[in-house]
């Protein structure tokens, strides 16, 4: 019995992969079991599966298990564990919050196992903020970690599931900087990219028409990547730029306006149906995204280039991109920065941009190749073997702690704390 936990009410990465292995275990006919919240992502997409039946569903103010009091993490677990026998059960967390949860149900069904797939690469950063290090970060944009015994327990669970393969990297970036800055010694053996689609009927983009095409949600750690393309669109007359997606738009025209963008070659698309996208997508010749959007892109034809992502949110200093989407470091979508690069390390965009013009057939075959690290298929059947394949660890003596009545205070009553 697969035993999937998943407490956010939103649509992100992890929550995306969730419902694509709930769907890929109801093809194949096999049992499984999804702990979530009422009134999430999570909850409407199983009910439009009609597995209604499959979920144990909890009240939002259930979401995080450090945050709640000793009877309350009790009442839980046993609310939890009552659906399960002490045999054959696998339990999967998709974050190192519910990863906490996961824990203490081992306890509670000692024969039962867990694997974590580590989708984020600050995961293992879970609770290492104190309430000043929020307050550096909201006014005055400093990152810092400086609650030591929280990183310390982060590192021991996860480095204790990591001897049993129990830990599921998304890529190999992950690998190389969780063993260097943090010493937690994964395996990129276990490295399993994100399962999206099966790209058997990719068609390739013949025409070049000087149209770049950017896709994704306008958010914090999205915007230096944007504004970099931005910056190269008034650089680069002979370019125009199609932007699909919401967000922070106010922003984004604000600095086109403020830096004398050419508007006519700037188009804002919005939110496109994913119905449409396909078309969308084709009336373009270059792609530039992160994340998912990357291999939405590449998938049908073009050439695209990888947005970074920002870990400080900051504007870049120079118009730095991930280079083209290619196969160098498995499971890659953008997350170089992340991953602890340099910025004076990335390429220019101009760069890129103008190798896919001198070859720009190469440059789409190669991002095609590409996707083949991404298939659905045979990377959802890598995660189901790992978790076939996981034991019972002993976690004994992890002991998650109870938070201070002030931070408590501080997590009820004032978001995002």
């Amino acid at each position: 019995m697969y035993v999937l936990i998943n407490f956010n009410s939103y649509l992100g990465g992890g929550e995306t992969l969730l419902v694509r292995m709930v769907a890929h275990l109801k093809l194949t006919i096999q049992p499984f079991s999804v702990c979530c919240l009422k009134d999430s992502f999570i909850e409407s997409e199983m009910v439009k599966m009609n597995l209604e039946d499959n979920m144990i569903l909890f009240d939002k103010d259930c979401y995080d298990y450090y945050y709640l009091t000793p009877n309350r993490r009790t009442w839980l677990v046993d609310q939890i564990s009552k659906h399960f026998s002490q045999q054959g059960v696998r339990f999967v967390s998709f974050c190192l919050r519910d990863l906490y949860l996961a824990s203490h149900l081992l306890k509670v069904l000692p024969n039962a196992t867990i694997v974590h797939l580590a989708l984020h690469y600050q995961d293992n950063l879970y609770l290492g903020k104190s309430l000043w290090d929020k307050m550096l970060k909201k006014f005055f944009q400093i990152e810092r970690f400086s609650r030591k015994r929280y990183l310390r327990l982060n590192n021991r669970l996860l480095n204790i599931l990591a001897k049993k393969d129990a830990v599921v990297p998304m890529g190999d970036l992950m690998v190389d900087l969780w063993k260097d800055q943090y010493n937690i010694q994964l395996t990129r053996d276990v490295v399993v990219p994100l399962a999206t689609y099966d790209f058997e009927t990719v068609n390739a983009v013949s025409n070049f028409n000087n149209r770049i095409i950017w896709i994704g949600r306008i958010v914090d750690f999205k915007i230096p990547a944007l504004v970099a393309m931005l910056d190269f669109i008034k650089r680069s007359p002979a370019y125009s730029l199609s932007i699909v997606g919401d967000g922070d738009l106010n922003f984004i025209k604000s600095y086109i306006k403020k830096n004398k963008i050419d508007n006519d070659r700037i188009k804002f698309y919005g939110e496109v149906a994913y119905s449409d996208l396909p078309g969308v997508i084709q009336d373009h010749s270059i792609g530039y995204a992160m994340g998912t959007s990357l291999i939405e892109i590449a998938r049908f034809g073009l050439p695209t280039v990888m947005a970074l992502g920002s870990p400080d949110h900051k504007l870049f200093k120079q118009g730095i991109c991930g280079g083209l989407f290619t196969g160098k470091h498995r499971g890659n979508v953008g997350d170089n920065l992340f991953a602890g690069q340099n910025q004076a390390t990335q390429p220019l965009l101009e760069e890129i941009i103008d190798d896919i013009e001198k070859d720009y057939s190469g440059a789409a075959e190669r991002c095609k190749e590409n996707l083949d690290n991404f298939s659905f298929t045979r990377n959802m059947e890598k995660y189901l073997n790992i978790i076939d394949s996981s034991v019972p660890v002993d976690l004994s003596e992890v002991q998650i702690p109870f938070p201070t009545f002030v931070r408590r205070w501080a997590r009820n009553n004032f978001e995002g704390v």
